[in-house]
């Protein structure tokens, strides 16, 4: 199901496979890509770093998403994706969007992404997703819902899944 918020498109549908959603997250944060407004919130968000930092800029844009927005749970029993204008107008996020958004930012900085999703259990669901960044060669978690709290957070992942 489609719906209209804020003038741009969103997708709500059950809960299911982590790895729709997680296909969903990378389909809208690559959707961005041509996305000039984004573009032009990317070159303010890392005005001040030096050039070719390529962790800075990351950085600065994960630290830019923690100060901004806030962390909100989707409505029970429905999975809401939206695309990362629709997120930000809202500035109020849940992990799906948290990872449309950072990936679409990192995108922007022509870095390489692939989304994770994970489970604090052996067996099961996944219940979290998490975008992880391509810089110099090494692969960033960023995750700004645990924020500060995040090697705690995702070192109680106990089962994942990764997708590009």
């Amino acid at each position: 199901q489609r719906q209209l918020m804020s003038g741009l498109l969103a997708q709500l549908f059950k809960p299911g496979p982590t790895s729709v959603t997680a296909r969903l997250i990378v389909s809208k944060a690559h959707e961005a890509r041509g996305d000039y407004g984004l573009r032009q919130l990317v070159e303010n968000i890392t005005r001040r770093v030096a050039a070719r930092d390529q962790l800075s800029e990351v950085l600065a844009c994960y630290h830019w998403l923690l100060k901004n927005c806030r962390y909100l749970n989707d409505p029970k029993g429905v999975e809401l994706v939206r695309d990362a204008r629709a997120a930000l107008a809202s500035g109020q996020l849940d992990c799906d969007d948290f990872a449309v958004v950072m990936g679409a930012f990192a995108l922007l900085l022509g870095r390489e992404i692939r989304v994770a999703t994970g489970g604090f259990h052996a067996r099961g669901a996944h219940q979290h997703t998490w975008v992880e960044v391509l810089v110099n060669g090494n692969w960033v978690a960023c995750d700004p819902v645990a924020g500060t709290r995040t090697p705690k957070m995702l070192g109680s992942i106990k089962s994942w899944s990764l997708f590009r």
